[in-house]
């Protein structure tokens, strides 16, 4: 997230990224169908042996559709049900399910 939310510059690497640059957030978006992919391989697996982690995958499918039609919103926004928060969605999912608290995972 970090990535999209910033585009840092060679004098300022916390520069807020104004999504000007279409090929820059294209680059960003190619990443992150590469990591949903690769999370849909464990989300299957998952979902058969838990069924409720099987809402998590369609749910980031359609933020990173909605993204890719050129509506930022669905990357980062907490107004919408973006890759961001459905991803932070799975981890409470996660460490809920294996009993762990917040803060005390490591």
């Amino acid at each position: 997230m970090t990535r999209w939310q910033l585009r840092p510059t060679d004098d300022d690497p916390l520069v807020f990224n104004d999504h000007l640059d279409a090929g820059y957030d294209r680059a960003i978006l190619r990443e992150l169908d590469r990591l949903v992919a690769e999370l849909r391989n464990v989300m299957t697996v998952l979902a058969a042996e838990v069924p409720r982690f099987g809402v998590h995958q369609p749910r980031i499918d359609a933020a990173l559709a909605q993204a890719w039609d050129g509506d930022h919103r669905w990357v980062d926004s907490p107004e919408v049900a973006a890759v961001n928060l459905v991803w932070i969605q799975l981890h409470e999912d996660f460490l809920a399910t294996l009993g762990i608290t917040r803060g005390t995972e490591f």
